[in-house]
């Protein structure tokens, strides 16, 4: 064994999880790079993406009162499943019919 190959090993092994961790944060900041505010909100520039979600959030809220209302709210499955299907159904429906320019 040459007497660097152990150091080389060593260095490699440190080297690669290093390696994994840039290429994540470069693959992660080009991704953030879509997000072109479009929407003027009071001067202020908003991506349609953050205005839809806050409109899931909102229409999601509604609903789970009126099922409250109704009566339905306790026949409902898990609320944590429930829920986070529910504010990505109103997020997409909010996203189709509000922002497909």
């Amino acid at each position: 064994m040459a007497p660097f190959e152990h150091t080389l090993k060593a260095f490699a092994a440190t080297l690669e999880p290093m390696l994994i961790q840039r290429l994540s944060l470069i693959l992660l900041l080009s991704l953030l790079t879509a997000c072109d505010p479009l929407v003027s909100l009071q001067g202020s520039f908003w991506p349609p993406w953050i205005i839809a979600m806050l409109g899931g959030i909102f229409l999601t809220v509604v609903i789970s009162k009126a099922l409250n209302h109704v009566g339905l709210l306790a026949f409902m499955g898990p609320p944590g499943l429930i829920y986070t299907a529910l504010w990505s159904l109103m997020t997409f429906i909010t996203w189709l019919l509000a922002f497909d320019w």
